[in-house]
């Protein structure tokens, strides 16, 4: 695949190897078996192209995708329709939510806010819409705080309108297998993830999966790993 540059701009052309990408997903996704390998091709798939990568990921067997945002959610939604999409950003606008039904899009839920946004849309049709919870451990830079998860296990109303496709954490130190943070991590996530209701976990991010099965979670989502 090559992209030239657009007219009027300086010429360049920039060549993707489809096949090294498609080697990279195998390699990560047998370093992390028995866990989900998914892919991470927010930013355009990271300058490369999100449509024609997401397009080889899925030959080769990647069901799972994660983009930054909506938008870029329902554009690989008009390529792929047997895959889960998830969301990073999570709900951030009410207009949004047209675009979340429409491309049958799971946001990765980072706040109470967010979450009481999505459960109000919910309960307006009638329905319970999957979601994600991200829970900030350490990395402080989105996901759910100590205080909210623990003022959202003592909501029992909204517990039982959740539908919980993932519970997440991102590891700050992942590059650094031996950094303290990543196991002070892993143990906080353990102590709230058990007041949440039963759901498969994502922790690891390229690095973090490449560092054992317990920095890994049920679904590994390497990015820059893949590319």
């Amino acid at each position: 695949m090559s992209l030239s540059a657009t007219e009027g701009l300086p010429a360049g052309r920039v060549t993707v190897d489809l096949d090294a990408l498609a080697r990279n997903f195998r390699k990560l996704a047998t370093a992390v078996a028995p866990a989900e390998c998914a892919a991470v091709v927010k930013a355009d798939a990271y300058g490369l192209g999100m449509l024609p990568v997401a397009r080889r990921l899925h030959r080769e067997g990647c069901r799972r995708f994660f983009v930054a945002t909506a938008a870029e959610g329902a554009a690989l939604r008009t390529l792929l329709d047997d895959v889960s999409i998830l969301v990073l950003e999570g709900v951030v606008t009410d207009a949004s939510m047209d675009t979340f039904r429409a491309a049958r899009l799971t946001p990765v839920l980072n706040s109470l806010q967010q979450l009481e946004r999505w459960l109000d849309a919910a309960a307006a049709a009638g329905t319970r819409y999957a979601a994600a919870l991200h829970l900030d451990t350490g990395m402080t830079r989105l996901g759910m705080s100590e205080t909210e998860v623990r003022e959202l296990a003592g909501r029992h109303a909204w517990l039982q309108l959740l539908e919980l496709e993932l519970v997440m954490t991102h590891l700050a130190c992942a590059d650094e297998p031996e950094h303290p943070l990543n196991d002070a991590q892993l143990r906080r996530f353990e102590a709230l993830r058990a007041l949440l209701p039963a759901a498969p976990t994502s922790i690891g991010n390229s690095a973090g999966a490449l560092t054992g099965a317990a920095r890994c979670g049920d679904v590994a989502r390497p990015g820059i790993a893949l590319y």
